[in-house]
């Protein structure tokens, strides 16, 4: 038996944690999760344990607290929080965050928005919810979407790349970090 460096929580899963179990403690009223606020059961049980419910729906709630998950929320629908009545507390990892930022500036900007992941995931969700313009969930067989193509903009023009190309380019930054940090890993 090997045993692990580190277990348990990432660090933006133990803060969205700390902020629910606070907030469960501290607020009066009912105390909410939109979805789940991390992807573990047991935790769930344990924060429904202490009164924080998790609700995917929100139209027909008695207002009160509403803990944005770990994963993050759309734009839009942390406003129609807002307007609801609800006093939101942000729990989204601030690694998510930071990503959500860069989504919200690049498309401002007028750049195109590529994200790789399960469109229907909460994080993934989130972040297209941060584009104000066109954004390219890849979700599932990117195989599928080879022959997708996009102009993205930036300061010297337009540049035209197929999305297999993107995904090769990023695999191979991520090898060779891959190999700077852990010699002879892949």
């Amino acid at each position: 038996i090997r045993l692990a460096r580190t277990a348990g929580f990432c660090m933006g899963v133990r803060r969205a944690m700390e902020i629910a179990l606070d907030a469960a403690t501290r607020k009066s009223g009912p105390v909410y999760t939109h979805g789940p606020l991390i992807h573990n059961p047991q935790a769930i049980q344990l924060l429904a344990d202490r009164g924080v419910r998790a609700v995917k729906e929100v139209d027909n709630l008695p207002t009160g607290t509403m803990i944005i998950r770990a994963h993050g929320i759309p734009k839009a629908e942390r406003d129609r929080l807002d307007k609801l009545g609800f006093d939101c507390v942000d729990a989204t990892c601030p690694h998510v965050l930071l990503s959500q930022r860069r989504i919200a500036k690049c498309s401002a900007e007028g750049q195109d928005v590529v994200i790789v992941g399960d469109k229907d995931h909460a994080e993934v969700t989130g972040l297209a919810g941060q584009a104000q313009r066109q954004h390219l969930p890849l979700g599932g067989d990117c195989r599928r979407r080879r022959q997708t193509r996009f102009s993205g903009g930036n300061r010297r023009g337009t540049e035209r790349r197929s999305i297999a190309e993107l995904l090769h380019n990023w695999s191979n930054r991520r090898r060779q970090h891959s190999r700077m940090a852990y010699p002879g890993g892949d």
